[in-house]
């Protein structure tokens, strides 16, 4: 009996069992793939451990697993081929805008800006319309039909916004600039351009292209923040635009252009003061831009605007600026 219990007790193995080696193996290398899993997981990249796992899979023959379908990634080529397409669009339009009208852009009579898909033409609007109008000068036209030249082929989309002051009433003033921007597209259009490639806008008296008046600079302080303003195109032909937005921000007293004779008064005390500090030849020349600016402002346009800024003579200069405001005054 003794001998069979020694027998017994050889037979017994210490330690854990036989399945167990084998279920410990597994478990590591488990973990160890779990954790060369998070090793290559990325946010930038979520479906990259996807795409490891469906390695695996088809390796292994292995199914149930359904990986989130891939995004279609834009070739950045085309892109580039894209962009690149759009700037060799705009380049030669911006070109041949330059060329067509270099004259107006030297005599402030148009603005160009543009960026990398998009040019701004900007008119001036004293040279478009009469103050409340919504008819096109005649004079606009030679300046409309410039621009349809260097629009008419064009693959473009023309987008035409009609603006006005911040004077009178605000729901008239959406009219107007809507009716404004329909006249310029129909100028355009008889020209050559066409129809479904225009957009007319009326953007009322919330979105001027410069500042005009006592509204248009509480809005550029507002949103600029400044202490302080720069005023642009505005004041050209209206010197006293200056006194109009202090009396208005800061409460100064007003000057005031009452009637055709105190503008013409103006205008000569001007023209004097050139000519006095630049002397009479080259004075002529350097005062042709503001009298232009002054006509523009007053709504002379034609033959008399020719006349003046073509004369070469100061005393036929004074004769034909007080021959035509004397006649308006009349009238």
């Amino acid at each position: 009996m003794g001998k069979k219990r020694e027998k017994k007790k050889e037979e017994k193995k210490g330690g854990a069992p036989e399945w167990m080696v084998t279920y410990s193996d597994m478990v590591t290398l488990l973990l160890t793939f779990f954790v060369m899993l998070l090793a290559m997981a990325s946010f930038d990249d979520p479906g990259r451990v996807d795409k490891v796992i469906e390695s695996l899979r088809r390796a292994f023959g292995v199914g149930g697993y359904s990986p989130k379908p891939e995004k279609v990634q834009k070739n950045p080529s085309a892109h580039t081929s894209e962009t690149k397409s759009t700037k060799d669009q705009v380049k030669p339009i911006v070109t041949q805008l330059r060329e067509i009208l270099s004259k107006k852009i030297s005599d402030d009579l148009v603005k160009m800006t543009k960026t990398r898909t998009e040019v701004k033409v900007m008119l001036n609007e004293r040279i478009l319309f009469s103050p409340g109008s919504t008819e096109l000068h005649p004079s606009a036209y030679g300046l409309i039909a410039d621009v349809a030249n260097a629009l008419k082929g064009k693959e473009v989309n023309l987008f035409v916004e009609g603006h006005t002051d911040s004077t009178g009433d605000a729901s008239r003033n959406w009219e107007i600039s809507a009716l404004r921007a329909v006249s310029v597209v129909e100028a355009l259009q008889e020209r050559g351009v066409e129809g479904q490639k225009m957009q007319a806008r009326g953007m009322g008296e919330f979105q001027p292209a410069d500042i005009v008046d006592g509204n248009s600079a509480k809005q550029a302080l507002k949103e600029s923040s400044a202490d302080g303003l720069m005023i642009g195109r505005g004041i050209r032909g209206r010197p006293w635009l200056l006194n109009l937005i202090a009396t208005e921000l800061w409460g100064c007293k007003k000057y005031e252009v009452r009637d055709s004779a105190s503008l013409s008064e103006l205008i000569a005390i001007h023209y004097e003061d050139i000519l006095s500090f630049y002397g009479n030849d080259l004075g002529v020349r350097v005062a042709r831009k503001h009298l232009s600016w002054y006509m523009e402002h007053a709504g002379v346009v034609g033959k008399f605007r020719n006349l003046i800024l073509t004369e070469n003579c100061p005393k036929k200069v004074f004769c034909n600026l007080s021959a035509i405001f004397e006649d308006r005054e009349a009238a």
